[in-house]
C-alpha cells in the first residue's frame, strides 16, 4: 500500500522520518508486533475495544512490542516479562492475561483506505526508560487521526481502523496466562 502523502511509498513518510537512537532500526514487514491484554482490557474473558485505546491510536502512540524472526519461545517469554514489568498503571499494576501478535505487513495493510504506520518509537512513556523492542502504531499523517477522534465522537474511518485492529489482534493470540 502506498502512503497517502504525495511522493512516498512504503515505508510511509511517518515511518521514514522517525529516527530513534535506541531503536534497532525501521520495522521490517516480517516482524511480529505484540499488543498486551491486561485485566482492564478483558471483559467476560474476551478482549474488548479498549485493547485498542482510541486516544493512544489517535495520537499515534498505541504501544506494540517487536518480535524479530526467527524467534523462539524464549523470545516470546522475554516480551511477556517486559509487558508484566511495564504495566499501563504504575501505581496499581495490571495483571497480564494475554499477548496478541500480528506481522507489521498485515498491520500496515489492514484497512484499504486507511494506512497505519509502524514507527520505531522506543519512548515507553514518562514512567519508563526507552526500550529497543518498543514501537507504536498510528495513522498516516495525512489522515490526521487526532482530528478523527474528538468530542463529537469517532469518525467512521477511525472506528473502522480501531475495529479492524481489535479483530485481527483478537484472532492472533500468541500467549495466555496460565489459569489459576
Amino acid at each position: 500500500m502506498n502512503c497517502f502523502v504525495d511522493g512516498y511509498d512504503r515505508p510511509c513518510m511517518r515511518e521514514s522520518e522517525h529516527v530513534d537512537p535506541v531503536s534497532p532500526g525501521k520495522i521490517r514487514d516480517d516482524e511480529v508486533l505484540c499488543r498486551a491484554g491486561y485485566t482492564m482490557h478483558i471483559k467476560g474473558g474476551n478482549p474488548v475495544v479498549s485493547l485498542i485505546r482510541a486516544d493512544e491510536l489517535a495520537r499515534g502512540e498505541l504501544s506494540v512490542w517487536r518480535l524479530t524472526p526467527p524467534f523462539e519461545a524464549a523470545d516470546v517469554d522475554n516480551i511477556v516479562n517486559i509487558l508484566r514489568e511495564r504495566s499501563p498503571s504504575v501505581r496499581q499494576p495490571q495483571e497480564l492475561l494475554r499477548v496478541f501478535g500480528l506481522s507489521a505487513e498485515k498491520l500496515r495493510d489492514l484497512v484499504e483506505d486507511c494506512p497505519i504506520c509502524v514507527v520505531d518509537d522506543t519512548d515507553c512513556g514518562p514512567a519508563w526508560d526507552r526500550h529497543p523492542k518498543h514501537c507504536t502504531l498510528g495513522g498516516c499523517k495525512s489522515l490526521a487521526f487526532h482530528e478523527l477522534n474528538n468530542a463529537d465522537g469517532e469518525s467512521p474511518l477511525f472506528y473502522a481502523m480501531r475495529r479492524a485492529l481489535l479483530e485481527e489482534f483478537r484472532r492472533n493470540q500468541i500467549w495466555a496466562a496460565a489459569a489459576t
